[in-house]
């Protein structure tokens, strides 16, 4: 029998006021989110299981097959895995019922953010990803990445975005 590999870690880091970064695939890496109308419905339940899960959405970016989040748990109960749970199966849920068909990959890459990780450049990299996949020339034009709690710049960022690290590093 073949295992999977947990990629998760311990859930009491998932716990509390804690920033993550995260990219949910498509399934199979279908460009479901190349539909505005699936854009605009996933963004709704996006908003609502933030606020019943006490999560700040900071930067969102449904790319043609995946999606970019920065969240953040406002309470020292918020619960990350649970949030993530609750958005995937009714996302997934609404996604079958119109379209009979799988909407998520079963894992998705997370980063809970350190100290040294600076809000605004994750942001940044959320928002610029449009631009480096050719699908807008500046930050702000591409209508399915914002903020529920953050003002996008329309101009050129001051700072260089972040970049999230490596998934697979080889070692010598």
């Amino acid at each position: 029998m073949y295992s999977r590999k947990i990629i998760r870690l311990n859930p009491k880091n998932y716990i509390g006021q804690t920033a993550i970064f995260v990219t949910l695939c498509c399934h199979q890496r279908h460009r479901n989110f190349a539909n505005a109308l699936l854009c605009n419905s996933t963004l709704e339940i996006l908003r609502e299981t933030a606020i019943t899960r006490d999560f700040a959405i900071h930067a969102y970016c449904f790319m043609p097959n995946h999606l970019h989040l920065l969240v953040e748990g406002l309470s020292h109960t918020s619960d990350f895995l649970n949030f993530m749970k609750t958005f995937k199966l009714r996302s997934s849920r609404a996604f079958a019922k119109s379209h009979g068909t799988i909407l998520w990959q079963d894992k998705y890459y997370d980063h809970i953010l350190r100290r040294s990780d600076e809000f605004e450049s994750v942001c940044l990299y959320v928002w610029l990803n449009p631009i480096r996949a050719d699908l807008a020339q500046t930050m702000g034009e591409y209508p399915f990445a914002g903020s529920f709690t953050r003002q996008i710049p329309h101009g050129f960022p001051d700072q260089s975005p972040w970049h999230p690290p490596d998934r697979c590093k080889i070692r010598a």
